[in-house]
């Protein structure tokens, strides 16, 4: 399997809510005790491991512990901690993630939430999808399918209600 770290930019309408599908190995690009610095970056994003992921907010000093999280905006640094798991994230674009879900951007600084908060239960049957598929291609093509089933049609209704006020 290809875990190396690679991104894919979207075409179309997705490409405008999202900036990009990444992949990547924690335990082989992060061998020290598979933690990872996180720093302020302006992201926010929906992360699927097939373990659990620990982030510690080193600002609150609180742990949280989640398989499969939103991500949201970071303003301080955060450490990561994934064992032996492989992660596929979905980078969202900030100034257009309210028009994906019901969670305001705001709820998500400084925090990782549960993404059925945002994407409701389908986002389960995702995760597990994902990390039964034999590829890349077919994983990314999961993810796609998904945004433009869930995400996009919100979006663009969003988007019909703002022109019309």
């Amino acid at each position: 399997m290809d875990w190396d770290y690679h991104e894919i930019r979207l075409e179309g309408k997705l490409s405008e809510l999202i900036d990009c599908i990444w992949w990547e190995n924690y335990s082989d690009f992060h061998p020290n005790n598979n933690q990872h610095l996180l720093i302020p970056d302006n992201s926010i994003e929906l992360i699927f491991t097939d373990t659990l992921i620990e982030r510690f907010f080193q600002l609150s000093e609180k742990v949280k512990s989640r398989k499969s999280q939103l991500a949201g905006l970071r303003t301080a640094p955060q450490i990561c901690k994934v064992i032996k798991s492989p992660v596929i994230g979905v980078r969202f674009r900030p100034k257009t993630f309210y028009r994906l879900c019901k969670t305001e951007l705001s709820q998500t600084i400084n925090d990782c939430l549960n993404p059925i908060e945002c994407f409701g239960q389908s986002v389960l049957n995702l995760e597990k999808e994902i990390f039964k598929a034999a590829n890349q291609q077919k994983r990314t093509d999961l993810i796609q399918s998904f945004l433009k089933t869930s995400c996009l049609p919100k979006a663009t209704l969003s988007m019909s209600c703002l022109k019309k006020w």
